[in-house]
């Protein structure tokens, strides 16, 4: 089975299903996901909302929630393939609930956000834009979309 998160790419042998899991196999997918995540966490993504997850090596599952919203939606599967299959199934029953009750479901990311800086800064920030002969959003937006362009 091959996995890959955040560019890092595993191939895990697919055992015979059996109740437990030996030590190595877990030794694998906890040092994939340091790798992938830079710790024992990762992130998936789904009709853009991102979930987070981590292995509990206790109940031998992967379990998470999504991230930056206040709403809660959980999921949790055996391998990645459930996990997947289970956060797209988490979003979806989310959504539907949201819908049945009238209420907009959250969005991760509007789009806006808030800097406070010093009015030093903010002045400077002002005239370079100015000087660039766009508003000071506009500078900003194409500043950020290149510091974290690929």
């Amino acid at each position: 089975m091959c996995v890959e998160i955040n560019n890092v790419v595993a191939h895990f042998h697919r055992p015979h299903p059996r109740p437990d899991t030996d030590k190595g196999a877990i030794k694998s997918v906890r040092r994939f996901l340091e790798n992938a995540g830079g710790d024992s966490m990762s992130v998936l993504t789904c009709k853009g909302y991102q979930g987070s997850f981590e292995y509990d090596p206790d109940a031998d599952i992967f379990h998470g929630d999504v991230l930056h919203i206040t709403d809660v939606i959980t999921f949790q599967g055996r391998s990645i393939d459930e996990l997947k299959t289970a956060l797209a199934e988490s979003i979806e029953v989310y959504i539907e609930y949201c819908a049945k009750k009238r209420k907009e479901p959250q969005k991760p990311f509007s789009g806006t956000f808030n800097v406070r800086l010093s009015p030093e800064i903010h002045q400077r920030l002002a005239m370079r834009a100015a000087h660039d002969g766009v508003s000071l959003n506009k500078w900003v937006a194409k500043t950020l979309e290149k510091a974290v362009s690929v």
